[in-house]
């Protein structure tokens, strides 16, 4: 038995013979709350919820089955959420703004853009991904769709994160964007590995 179920399984069994109780004197029913666990945020060698980084690194072979170079969206990901450590909503790792044809959840956050070349912080919605692999295709497809010169580099770094603002569509306001993501490619790639 996981030590994650042997704990529900006290806390159930603490439940059910305390009916009520007293917190600075003002009695409280207390009623067993039933979390799931799900298959997906629980690693299976221990039983401990994932963090989003290693939920994220798990995704390595769906991103390459994608035809991505899985430590280019990492690496696009751990950039754009901070280390992971920022993510928007459930699953929003490269902080991709909601677009009109969205019909699910959102969330409203704020941010920084370059406008006009100053600095500026500002509020804006983006998508609340439900699940990791619905995000990981949403990303693709925006890549696919409003970055054809990048999807197409979508193997070669050095030239992905430039193509991701030379063109039309520009994924970032910062004018060192590009040069930012090439070298933390090549330093995350020196000491952290997905696969």
């Amino acid at each position: 038995m996981t030590v994650l179920k042997e704990l529900w399984i006290l806390l159930v069994n603490v439940f059910r013979k305390t009916k009520t109780s007293t917190i600075s004197s003002f009695p409280v029913e207390t009623t067993p709350v039933i979390l799931p666990v799900s298959s997906s945020n629980v690693s299976q060698e221990s039983s401990v919820p994932l963090n989003k980084k290693d939920e994220f690194k798990q995704q390595a072979m769906f991103i390459n089955a994608l035809g991505f170079d899985p430590m280019i969206v990492y690496t696009h990901a751990y950039h754009e959420s901070g280390n992971f450590e920022r993510v928007i909503g459930n699953y929003n790792f490269w902080g991709i703004k909601k677009p009109s044809t969205w019909s699910g959840k959102t969330t409203q956050v704020v941010t920084h853009e370059y406008i006009k070349g100053v600095y500026t912080q500002t509020i804006d919605w983006f998508i609340d991904f439900p699940d990791i692999k619905g995000a990981i295709i949403w990303y693709a497809n925006l890549i696919n769709r409003l970055y054809p010169q990048a999807y197409a580099l979508k193997d070669n770094y050095k030239g992905y994160f430039p193509a991701l603002i030379n063109y039309k569509y520009q994924y970032a306001t910062d004018p060192h964007y590009a040069t930012q993501l090439v070298a933390l490619y090549e330093k995350l790639k020196a000491i952290d590995s997905i696969s």
